[in-house]
């Protein structure tokens, strides 16, 4: 039985929880991953799939569906390595598995990184609940508010506001609320991590900048923490979680 927070049951949050991309450096197969979260009480996941062969690669059976079902939030990240989503073979496979994977698991979303499109109005047609992500500095689409105030005029989709990225444009975080108006009613999913010098998706715990870019949470939107753990250490990976959850009340 996964440990649920009693604040989950009661309603007092929105779910919070982990990428399983944030285990992508330890020895843990993704069913472990997903179990792992599980057993620590997260009440989100995001299932990351960084290629098109991950993502095809993907099997699960009944005890691995009840696990996933366990969770209050449930999210597929979309590959976004070697992939250009439009008019081409790679993004049919893709979209057909996606298809398969939100018929048969309780997914609420599908987030996808607005640089990796090149036609906004097939991936819409596609009936997939997509969430478009803002995106980091090495980036030149998806980094400004402007940009989803655009989508919102054109299309229909939901959206993901990352606060790391937020932080590596503007680390005053005053860009976090022109996002938030921006996305208005269509923010579907929060992403959080820290920053470090020399490496991204440090743990906020831990970070100087951590209660800073937490403490700009919204309210009532689920969240997937996307730091990245070298080991599954139970103690640290709940300091994270915990850490989150204090910002997330």
């Amino acid at each position: 039985m996964p440990c649920i927070p009693i604040l989950y049951l009661r309603g007092k949050m929105a779910p919070l929880g982990f990428s399983t991309g944030c285990m992508y450096k330890t020895s843990l197969t993704l069913d472990n991953v997903i179990s792992f979260y599980s057993h620590i009480g997260a009440g989100a996941l995001e299932i990351n799939f960084a290629t098109i062969r991950e993502l095809a690669d993907f099997k699960y059976d009944a005890d691995l569906l009840k696990t996933i079902s366990g969770f209050f939030y449930v999210s597929i990240h979309a590959p976004f390595k070697g992939i250009r989503y439009g008019d081409n073979d790679f993004s049919r496979h893709a979209i057909k598995k996606l298809q398969k994977l939100c018929n048969e698991l309780p997914v609420k979303g599908v987030v996808i990184h607005p640089d990796t499109v090149e036609d906004f109005k097939m991936l819409e047609a596609t009936g997939l609940p997509f969430l478009i992500e803002n995106m980091d500095k090495r980036k030149t689409r998806g980094i400004l508010a402007a940009e989803f105030t655009a989508y919102s005029m054109l299309y229909n989709f939901g959206y993901v506001l990352d606060l790391k990225h937020v932080y590596e444009h503007d680390p005053t975080m005053a860009l976090a609320g022109d996002y938030v108006s921006a996305m208005s009613g269509r923010l579907r999913e929060i992403h959080i991590s820290g920053d470090g010098e020399n490496s991204n998706h440090v743990t906020l715990y831990n970070m100087d900048a951590g209660e800073k870019i937490a403490s700009l949470i919204p309210a009532g939107v689920p969240v997937i923490i996307e730091s990245v753990f070298e080991e599954p250490n139970e103690f640290i990976v709940r300091r994270e979680l915990d850490f989150v959850r204090r910002h997330s009340l």
